[in-house]
């Protein structure tokens, strides 16, 4: 299973010493500590992540759209505030995220 780094843009693999290497399926999302380049670029110190906490630990590289039409925005009248779904981008790429709950 391949992965693109998100800031270089670069194909890696995850290091065949890492028991995420047995994982089947293997995780979709993931974060590395470094990467080491042979015949491949491997990363080394992997740890899988779930998409949901990308806004989160990834917020500098979070871009969202304005609040979509469909569903439409709702009111919260237990916590006084609107809300509504947004379409959210990670990375100079712009990969789009799932839909967050």
């Amino acid at each position: 299973y391949r992965y693109i780094t998100c800031l270089t843009n670069q194909i890696c693999y995850i290091h065949p010493t890492s028991f995420l290497k047995e994982e089947n399926p293997p995780p979709e999302y993931v974060v590395y500590n470094e990467l080491v380049m042979t015949k491949r670029c491997y990363m080394k110190g992997i740890t899988s992540i779930r998409s949901t906490w990308l806004p989160e630990i990834g917020a500098p590289l979070i871009t969202q759209t304005k609040p979509l039409e469909n569903p439409p925005p709702k009111y919260d009248s237990v916590r006084d505030v609107i809300k509504c779904f947004m379409k959210l981008e990670y990375g100079p790429q712009g990969w789009t995220l799932p839909v967050q709950v």
